[in-house]
């Protein structure tokens, strides 16, 4: 009998390894703090066969390390997709990807998002919101699902501030309807959610 195993092949990598980063006034003092995601126990593999999400990757615990300029120390939270201790993974890069900040909720914190693969033609991005004091949460209690084709970048500029909070694009192939919708989310501070309508593009 024949059979087939489908093989990929571990590596550890250097620790602390960054995934993305930028620098940005958290602490709101007028200068530039550090904010990167990063791992401490991160491996790479290579898969040897082709498939959707396959490919030559990092899969680690991650992490915000956020330093402000005022406290001058870093402090660290950990993050999570959809459930705390979980695993992320990235496509492996030779250089620490940009980590996109914004102000989707409008609070005058800055705020990030950060993805994971879906399928084959998307990725799906969460938000994170950084204190002052440089601490990192979730943005919204009940995460709007922001899927959008960004070409596995861990962070991704296709989702757009609006006067009432964000838009992103998405294509559809199931349903009533298929093809490319777009999605318009008000943030609502009182419940901390975004409430999301969507019109075909």
């Amino acid at each position: 009998m024949l059979i087939a195993v489908l093989a990929c092949a571990l590596a550890a990598l250097p620790t602390p390894y960054v995934v993305a980063e930028t620098d940005v006034d958290v602490d709101a003092d007028g200068k530039p703090d550090h904010v990167a995601i990063v791992s401490d126990d991160v491996v790479a593999i290579v898969d040897e066969e082709p498939c959707a999400g396959c490919g030559d990757r990092v899969v680690g615990r991650f992490y915000a390390a956020v330093t402000p300029s005022r406290r001058g120390r870093t402090v660290r939270s950990a993050i999570f997709h959809s459930r705390r201790g979980e695993a992320w993974w990235f496509w492996r890069t030779d250089f620490p990807a940009a980590l996109v900040s914004a102000h989707y909720s409008g609070d005058g914190l800055v705020e990030f998002n950060l993805g994971q693969f879906v399928n084959g033609s998307k990725w799906e991005y969460q938000l994170f919101s950084v204190r002052r004091d440089g601490k990192v949460a979730r943005l919204a209690l009940d995460s709007p699902e922001i899927y959008t084709d960004a070409r596995g970048a861990p962070s991704t500029d296709a989702i757009e501030t609006t006067r009432a909070g964000l838009r992103f694009r998405d294509f559809g192939n199931a349903g009533e309807r298929t093809g490319a919708w777009v999605f318009d989310c008000a943030w609502d501070a009182r419940a901390r959610r975004f409430d999301c309508t969507a019109k075909p593009d």
